[in-house]
């Protein structure tokens, strides 16, 4: 009896991996067909072209929504971040700084 669970539990444990696996890849090729048919859709506004049906359950898709704003986000406040740092005139900094160390070291 032991040899056929094992053999029986060698067998199902990669057949429900590979089923997994299989259902989130269906899944990434459904949302990149969506993506993909919502952008060849014409942008004329007086066509209506109903897309793909989403399998996500809406409060899933809200969720998304809220992520994908929330990474926006943070994306641009970091692009914004890393401009300001560039427009940083880094001698001026460095001069002022000298200045002022060097006025606090005049003053001894």
């Amino acid at each position: 009896i032991s040899g056929i669970t094992i053999t029986a539990a060698l067998i199902h444990l990669p057949l429900q991996a590979h089923a997994h696996i299989r259902a989130d890849q269906s899944l990434i090729l459904r949302q990149q067909s969506a993506t993909l048919n919502a952008l060849a859709r014409p942008k004329d506004p007086h066509h209506y072209a109903p897309g793909p049906r989403s399998t996500e359950p809406r409060s899933d898709r809200r969720r998304k929504d809220v992520l994908e704003d929330a990474k926006e986000r943070w994306n641009a406040e970091v692009v914004g971040a890393v401009r300001r740092v560039q427009a940083v005139d880094w001698r001026g900094v460095r001069e002022r700084l000298e200045e002022g160390v060097g006025g606090l070291w005049g003053r001894r």
